[in-house]
Parts: structure tokens; C-alpha cells; sequence
């Protein structure tokens, strides 16, 4: 199922911010994050509004990243109208980053260069393995 159009055009125009940095525009200018990273949440699955599930789905997530020894920072993601947890990941793989979206029913993760911020689909009700 492709990611709804108006969720997309939200998408392209989120805000992240990490330790009160704006990082929306990309990593140029913050060396401690660079070459790559992803952004990952586990909140809002599809879009739904937030509910109380989201702080333990949010809690399982940053569990699997340590258990797979990744290091990542705590981040905000404003977008679909509201703010939610979220994690800026180094080191992650585009594959791995998708299955971690994937695995949590979000539409899309985003990643961040010195270039700028682009928007992956995870590929949520398809048939990926």
C-alpha cells in the first residue's frame, strides 16, 4: 500500500530536532552525527493518533538498537500535527533501518546526510521479508 499522499507531503516537511537542534535541513554543521544517520519511531503506527502504547512500542524499540550495540540519541519528530519520540540512529544500515520501521507499522524513517534529509518508505502491508 503506498503512504497516503498527505502523510507524505507531512513527512517531507517534518522537524527534528535533537538536543534543541533543528536537524530538518540535514547534518551539515553537526560533526558528532555525520556522515549518516537514520531517524526512527516507533509512535503513531500508520498514522493513528497517539495513545498510551506508544512509550512502551517507543521503549522496545531503543532496546532493540542497544541489543544491537547501534548508538543513538533521543530525538523529537514533529509531524501529522503532533510531536512524538523518536531516535536518530549512526551507523544504521538502509536495509536494517526499514525492517526496524517496518517491524513497527510506520510508513516512512528518515535519513539525514551533510546533503539534507530524504524520505525512505518502509514498505508497511507489503510483502517484504
Amino acid at each position: 500500500m503506498p503512504i497516503p499522499l498527505e502523510t507524505l507531503a507531512a513527512a517531507q516537511s517534518a522537524r527534528i530536532t535533537v538536543d534543541e537542534l533543528d536537524l530538518s535541513g540535514g547534518l551539515a554543521g553537526h560533526a558528532r552525527f555525520l556522515p549518516r544517520a537514520v531517524l526512527l519511531s516507533a509512535c503513531r503506527p500508520l498514522g493513528a493518533p497517539n495513545s498510551e502504547d506508544d512509550l512502551k512500542r517507543h521503549a522496545a524499540l531503543k532496546t532493540s538498537l542497544g541489543q544491537a550495540g547501534f548508538r543513538f540519541y533521543p530525538a523529537r519528530l514533529e509531524w501529522l500535527g503532533s510531536i512524538q519520540d523518536a531516535v536518530l540512529v549512526q551507523g544504521c544500515p538502509r536495509a536494517k533501518a526499514v525492517k526496524l520501521a517496518y517491524k513497527r507499522k510506520q510508513w516512512c524513517h528518515w535519513e539525514l546526510s551533510a546533503k539534507g534529509v530524504s524520505v525512505v518508505y518502509s514498505g508497511v502491508n507489503s510483502r517484504q521479508k
